[in-house]
């Protein structure tokens, strides 16, 4: 593909299976395929933007007119970039966009890159193409990267602008055939499965012992099952969907189609052809209302998990996502997965030497901090059948490769499996031991980025899958833990991981709250983000035990019950359909397992108490950790405390079999651009004989935070990761009605707009827009609306709230939870009730006190934004006693504040 001023000429190349063939294409900028309706007297230029399918050989050519030198090229730009994600196939934008950076020769304007970024895009031209600077541009969508390849930029002298070169090429591979062993369920009568179970063994003469118990359960189950739906070798290629959610008027009706297809092919008369035409009108009709059944039944019932419904949301607009594929060559998959599974268990070796050799060669001091006394717990409460059922119904419908029976069948059978597991939960529990049948993992690695080697173990993330009666006992467990664990004096108060009413909102809020009330002091403040290698794999089984026991008090057979979950736990590599063989895992937690990270968190609770006597504000997530202070440029004591007790942090890991990572842990300076400036001659902060440089954003739980608290990067980041699901769901709104994708929006907008949108309060307008214009486009695609109808009704349709009021309704809903439950209690630490200095109707008016602020930076503090929200909402919803009280109440108002 090459571009020439007012030409552009494709060359699109196709490999596979070694077999190349080429055809071309061009497009002229005044014979284009759609243009848009800009109205204006505008000088044309040639910025065209082609979707180019490769299967079927279509080309779509959109023209953008721009005004020379105008602002609103970027307005423009963006309701061209609309239009285009509505076509079908693969999408390349090119042409003179006559946007080059001022400031930094040979790249484009600031703007246009955070444009083309929230738009998802890369542009692949990195050298100037005119005497001027970078004019001319090839863009690709971000996840389509390898569509351009080989860009060239060269002067032939023909014209003022350089010609442009690249490659573009589209290659597939066959996806390898896999033959594995399966069950089908769905032919299992539930009426004589359940006979059969009841009359087996463990229903009428169970084992007294809970190991015996569970392989009792295991194989009775096993032996009703290969009686009524016994193991079939099934062969499938890798990567083909199967439409088992066809019904099967839309199997029979296919199966037509095809049959008067072939008689056409054959006769070629047009009686066959006009009965074939039929049915295929027929079939597709049956189809898509087939599909339509599957997905909303799907959505139904995972209504009331908001967690799996975002599963099925990702499932169903990215069923051929590109974007996290892995293309790993697997030569020999047996000898692959074993070297994935030596390298998980020479990874923690690794480490462990590293914390020992550490330790020789340095003498790292610990300061003894005191802890409370703690409340004793000896032995777990009894379990109840109807609180085994309340577990399984709330269960994910995923059924893990360990299992034994279908989470399904469990579930149609939960009044038989709910009393099967109650009692193997009590014995579990009244002996003290979790049952060996349940300790065996399977390993399925997850790369980390998209961009990492495929080939390199390094960059997988050992995921484990249990089995799920397991999973059910360590839920029964945690459950009892922590309502233990929270009434603990020793309980760290900013450790907001697996807790009620604690969340990475929450923990987000306070961090951002401190930061931004630090801006009134005058001085600029140090974020240090601290990275664990590897922390749950590494952690100390002994060492746990025993700080359960002197932290928290837990002793006796819950203690033993802990000792037999962590010890002899063996796990194995699934990589391609290839299995190792199983390996010992002394160390660690399962990175999957419901109790692995309440555990991780104990461990680290001591962490939390050595950083306050350092009088160094933190806070912890699991095995994320912040800390931040106000420093005082003026003189080193403030830098010198915060990396004192970042090595006495980086101590205590080592010391408790943890290995602090330097290379991956980040500093960051925040303030404003004055207070900022201040720190230019500080070049980092030292952490384990390494310095930590100062970077220009930190992303922390999910939340991209920059030097200056606006939030520009994070808000690109949303808008381009938001629009990625909004042209996916593009693609599939003719299939699917419009309340379900009402219901697949949603889920769009609750886990990307509004995650952790408290801390956005008070952003400037120029962000609010630009999340705003993705709400739009979102509500375009649900109501089937042209890109250019008015959003504004649509919204109030759907009964959405703006952007603006969304943030409102966030720190609405945070107060008041912080408000009626006093937790979490470093939330509940910013907010105090109203009290006028004489009595007055305002006395008992359930008002929040506003405090003062000196800058407008520290007035969008979540201490100043909640009691404000808070005092301007009517009496009638602040008088609210519940939450869903309160939430009837406070979105309409909202909505009739949004819409008068």
């Amino acid at each position: 593909m090459f571009w020439l001023p007012g030409y552009v000429i494709f060359h699109a190349h196709r490999q596979n299976d070694g077999l190349g063939g080429g055809v071309a294409f061009v497009a002229r900028a005044e014979m284009c395929v759609r243009q848009l309706p800009i109205t204006g007297s505008y000088a044309p230029c040639d910025v065209l933007a082609v979707r180019l399918s490769t299967r079927v050989g279509r080309l779509n050519v959109v023209v953008l007119y721009r005004p020379p030198q105008s602002a609103a090229f970027r307005e423009q730009l963006s309701d061209l970039l609309d239009e285009v994600s509505t076509l079908p196939g693969r999408l390349l934008l090119c042409g003179d966009f006559n946007c080059p950076s001022t400031s930094v020769p040979g790249t484009i304007d600031k703007s246009l890159t955070n444009l083309l970024f929230s738009y998802n895009l890369h542009q692949h031209v990195t050298s100037i193409t005119r005497s001027t600077g970078l004019l001319d541009l090839v863009i690709t969508s971000a996840a389509d990267s390898s569509l351009v390849q080989n860009v060239y930029v060269r002067d032939l002298g023909i014209s003022d602008h350089y010609v442009i070169t690249a490659t573009m090429k589209a290659s597939w591979q066959t996806s390898p055939c896999v033959t594995y062993t399966r069950r089908n369920c769905r032919e299992i009568d539930l009426q004589t499965f359940r006979r059969k179970l009841l009359q087996s063994g463990v229903c009428i003469n169970p084992k007294s012992t809970a190991n015996e118990f569970a392989v009792q359960l295991r194989d009775d189950v096993i032996k009703v099952l290969d009686e009524l739906a016994p193991l079939k070798k099934v062969t499938k290629r890798r990567g083909k969907r199967t439409a088992d959610w066809l019904s099967t008027e839309a199997k029979d009706a296919r199966r037509a189609r095809r049959r008067l297809e072939r008689r056409y092919r054959r006769t070629k008369t047009e009686s066959d052809r006009a009965a074939y035409r039929s049915s295929c009108r027929a079939a597709n009709k049956l189809i898509n209302q087939s599909r339509r059944d599957h997905i909303t039944k799907r959505l139904v019932d995972a209504s009331n998990d908001p967690r799996q419904r975002w599963r099925i949301t990702n499932e169903l607009l990215h069923t051929s996502d590109e974007k996290h594929r892995t293309n790993i060559d697997i030569t020999d998959g047996q000898e692959l997965s074993d070297k994935f599974c030596d390298f998980f268990i020479n990874k923690v070796r690794t480490i462990r030497r590293t914390i020992t050799d550490s330790l020789q060669c340095n003498s790292f001091l610990l300061h003894n901090v005191e802890s409370g006394k703690p409340a004793m717990m000896e032995a777990f409460e009894v379990v109840t059948d109807h609180e085994v059922a309340r577990l399984i119904s709330s269960s994910p419908s995923k059924t893990s490769p360990l299992d034994f029976v279908p989470i399904s069948l469990i579930k149609e059978c939960s009044d038989i499996f709910s009393g099967l597991i109650c009692t193997l939960a009590n014995l579990s529990f009244t002996e003290g031991v979790f049952p060996d049948l349940f300790k065996l993992g399977h390993i399925t690695p997850l790369i980390k980025k998209p961009n990492a080697d495929a080939n390199d173990p390094a960059s997988y993330r050992p995921i484990t899958n249990l089995n799920t009666v397991g999973k059910i006992l360590e839920r029964l467990a945690k459950k009892r833990l922590l309502k233990h664990l929270s009434e603990s004096p020793n309980w760290g108060t900013f450790q907001s991981a697996y807790r009620p009413l604690h969340s990475t909102e929450t923990a987000m809020t306070r961090v951002v709250n401190d930061l931004l009330t630090n801006v009134d002091s005058g001085k600029p403040s140090v974020l240090l983000s601290l990275d664990i290698s590897a922390a749950f794999d590494t952690l100390d089984h002994d060492t746990l035990l025993q700080r359960t026991g002197e932290q928290f008090g837990l002793s006796g057979r819950v203690n033993e019950w802990l000792r037999t979950y962590l010890s002899g736990r063996t796990a194995y590599v699934s990589l391609a359909g290839f299995h190792s063989s199983a390996a010992d895992f002394p160390t660690g937690v399962p990175q999957g397992s419901v109790l692995g990270p309440l555990l991780f968190s104990i461990f680290t609770v001591p962490c939390g108490h050595l950083i306050s006597t350092y009088n160094i504000p933190y806070h912890q997530y699991a095995d994320d950790n912040q800390l931040y202070t106000v420093i005082d440029p003026s003189t080193s004591s403030d830098i010198q405390r915060l990396s004192d007790c970042a090595e006495a942090v980086t101590a205590w890991h080592l010391h408790n079999g943890l290995l602090l990572n330097p290379m991956k842990t980040e500093a960051l300076v925040t303030g404003t651009r004055q207070q900022v400036a201040k720190m230019d001659s500080v070049t980092g902060i030292g952490l384990a004989g390494a310095v930590i440089p100062f970077s220009k954003t930190v992303k922390v739980l999910g939340v991209t935070i920059d030097q200056h608290l606006t939030f520009d990067d994070h808000i690109s980041k949303v808008a381009s990761s938001c629009r990625y699901h909004i042209r996916a769901l593009r693609h599939i709104r003719r299939l699917i009605d419009r309340e379900t994708a009402n219901t697949l929006a949603c889920s769009i907008v609750a886990t990307r707009l509004d995650y952790c949108n408290s801390v956005l309060s008070g952003i400037t307008a120029k962000n609010i827009t630009h999340l705003q214009r993705v709400q739009n486009s979102l509500a375009r695609v649900v109501c089937c609306a042209p890109y250019r109808s008015p959003s504004r009704p649509m919204l109030k349709s759907l009964h959405w709230l703006p952007i603006e009021y969304r943030i409102q309704y966030k720190i609405a809903m945070l107060t008041f939870k912080v408000r009626i439950h006093h937790q979490p209690n470093y939330l509940h630490q910013l907010i105090t009730t109203y009290t006028p200095s004489r009595p007055l109707r305002s006395s008992d008016a359930g008002l929040l006190a506003i405090p003062r602020t000196s800058t407008t930076t520290s007035a969008r503090a979540f201490r100043v934004t909640a009691p404000r929200i808070w005092n301007s909402l009517p009496e009638t919803v602040r008088s609210a006693t519940s939450v869903p009280q309160f939430t009837r109440r406070l979105k309409p108002h909202l909505f009739s504040v949004a819409f008068s």
